[in-house]
């Protein structure tokens, strides 16, 4: 082994006060070993084509947080649905990660009856989260959504199309926020998902056919990111599908309603 692997170097050295107390080696932003590394990894994720093939993620989790942000750029208040969103943690997070958030958020959970009164019963919920059984019932408060989530959720979507499209009918948010959106460059198909003793029916998407079909309600792709599941994550790798179904990532992808 090389005296100057990566395995043999000492990456920190010292605790100094300031930099002028460190003998630096001058100008290693230019020379030959940083330039050689930078046009290998450039390499990696550019064609020769100048195509730009890097499948990049922002985080190893769910997006909300950056429409959150983008929509509090416009507006002092918004408003938040959360389609099948268990207990609140997705919204909860935004509370725990934007300063001074309860007078500026009102946060929606759309989860069935048995759910809503159990987490109320059980948990200690914010002032301004709001359990709700039927998307009917935003039309119904006059309030102006600005974003919808879809939380690992439109899967189990028994229609997907007349089902969201169902939703959008009855409000038509600025944001739409899908997280781990089981979709790629695949046919659309059903399966079963085992989970203990029961079986669930699962839809992976293609991702083209949905794209058009929030298209049509006049929104337009803002960011497709790769959703990496963690390392026990039993939906991948999908061994169990001939390739032409299987999708190696799902994904997170924002819209934004089109001016």
């Amino acid at each position: 082994m090389r005296e100057n692997s990566l395995e043999n170097i000492k990456i920190w050295e010292g605790v100094f006060a300031n930099f002028n107390e460190i003998q630096d080696t001058e100008n290693i932003y230019e020379g030959e070993r940083w330039l050689a590394s930078n046009l290998e990894r450039s390499r990696k994720i550019i064609d020769s084509e100048g195509h730009f093939t890097y499948r990049s993620k922002i985080a190893k989790d769910y997006p909300l947080k950056m429409a959150v942000l983008a929509a509090l750029e416009s507006k002092v208040k918004i408003s938040i649905l959360d389609v099948d969103g268990g207990y609140g943690k997705n919204v909860m997070e935004i509370q725990s990660t934007f300063q001074d958030i309860e007078s500026r958020v009102e946060l929606f959970i759309l989860e069935n009856v048995k759910l809503s009164n159990f987490y109320r019963a059980n948990i200690e919920m914010p002032k301004n989260f709001k359990f709700i059984q039927n998307i009917s019932e935003i039309e119904k408060s006059k309030t102006s959504l600005d974003i919808i989530h879809f939380g690992s959720v439109i899967q189990y979507f028994q229609n997907l199309k007349v089902d969201l499209s169902s939703i959008l009918q009855t409000i038509k948010p600025t944001w739409i926020v899908f997280s781990d959106l089981m979709a790629g460059d695949i046919e659309t198909f059903v399966t079963v998902q085992n989970y203990y003793d029961s079986k669930i029916p699962f839809r992976f998407v293609n991702f083209e056919e949905l794209n058009k079909l929030v298209g049509d309600w006049g929104y337009k792709l803002f960011v497709k990111e790769f959703y990496e599941h963690d390392s026990t994550s039993v939906y991948f790798p999908q061994k169990g599908f001939d390739n032409k179904y299987q999708i190696g990532n799902s994904m997170n992808v924002i819209y934004r309603l089109h001016d």
